[in-house]
């Protein structure tokens, strides 16, 4: 989890998922302040429980490390190769892995903090082979949206274990392939912006609508949410 400020009680701005890194900035007792990867570089404050610290060597060996990322909804790392064991570590999706071992239908794996355990394989795909096949298109986003039908709201939640709006539309791109910005006013930068029409005309399955509040008396225009369109009905 990542807070405006450094205390448990702030405002949870966004998560960083298991696997990926950030950039330490500074240091206030128990908190870092920290960016996260490019083409994200958003800032906030995470727990020093909530880190794995690398230095370079460790940080490198970590990256050449072969992985995997974790493609279902929820899951676990068990400590044996038997569901019955005792879990090292809970799993969302887009968590990443690091291989140790293919063990049939388990995969041995290395967390970035350096426990190990064992993983569903059909729970899993190679990091370099999803990143390869996965493809950006209507049918593969509106999919995935409806996937996540019936999920928790978590204001700051960028996982499957809660989403706010621009953490919902960020989710359903990244699981594409693509990475969004964290927030929706940032995210109304990219890609091309469509005149909807009179009666919505112009817009498509997939289109990512903004709502916000118009520019008056000196303020300016501000974007505070943002939706995925799914269906077009007449």
């Amino acid at each position: 989890n990542m807070r405006a400020k450094p205390a448990h009680q702030a405002e949870l701005v966004n998560q960083v998922l298991m696997g990926n890194s950030v950039k330490i900035l500074k240091r206030h007792g128990y908190w870092f302040f920290v960016q996260t990867e490019p083409p994200e570089n958003y800032l906030g404050w995470i727990e020093e429980g909530g880190l794995k610290i690398f230095d370079l060597n460790g940080f490198e060996k970590w990256a050449k490390m072969e992985k995997i990322i974790f493609t279902d909804y929820f899951g676990f790392v068990y400590s044996h190769k038997d569901k019955k064991s005792i879990p090292v570590s809970d799993l969302v999706m887009g968590d990443i892995l690091g291989v140790v071992k293919d063990e049939g239908r388990w995969i041995f794996v290395f967390l970035p903090d350096g426990r190990t355990g064992y993983v569903e394989k059909n729970q899993v795909e190679s990091l370099e082979k999803w990143r390869k096949n996965v493809s950006l298109n209507v049918d593969n986003l509106i999919n995935t949206a409806k996937k996540f039908v019936g999920f928790p709201y978590l204001w700051g939640g960028t996982s499957v274990k809660g989403f706010d709006c621009s953490g919902f539309t960020k989710v359903v791109f990244k699981m594409n392939g693509f990475e969004l910005p964290r927030d929706a006013d940032q995210q109304s930068y990219l890609g091309v912006e469509i005149d909807p029409g009179k009666d919505f005309e112009n817009l498509k399955p997939g289109d990512l609508l903004f709502f916000g509040q118009k520019s008056e008396e000196g303020k300016p225009e501000k974007i505070t949410h943002v939706a995925t369109l799914t269906l077009i009905t007449p």
